[in-house]
């Protein structure tokens, strides 16, 4: 059982760096530690546990963090995309108009 997560990858959790390799190689570890405490199994007893509960709970503003985080890469990686791709469409338009 491992109910725990260092401040480390909670840090990263909150403010993960996806644009280098380092920052999306740390990313992915405190990923998974957040996902092994989350699903660690428990006694019922310890379930119940206010501080079970309240650890979960900074768990799960953990993820929701990192869902955050992850969401608003992916879209601007979307975005950057798209502009991209409409440049080159107009690049190619302007080539075939001469």
């Amino acid at each position: 059982m491992q109910l725990d997560l260092p401040i480390e990858q909670q840090q990263v959790l909150g403010n993960a760096d996806l644009t280098t390799a380092k920052g999306l190689k740390d990313a992915v570890e405190a990923g998974n530690a957040l996902m092994s405490a989350m699903n660690a199994e428990l006694h019922p007893a310890l379930v119940r546990m206010q501080a079970v509960q309240d650890q979960r709970k900074r768990f799960e503003k953990c993820k929701a963090m990192f869902s955050v985080t992850i969401s608003t890469h992916l879209n601007n990686l979307f975005v950057y995309f798209v502009s991209t791709w409409n440049g080159i469409q107009l690049s190619l338009s302007l080539l075939n108009l001469k």
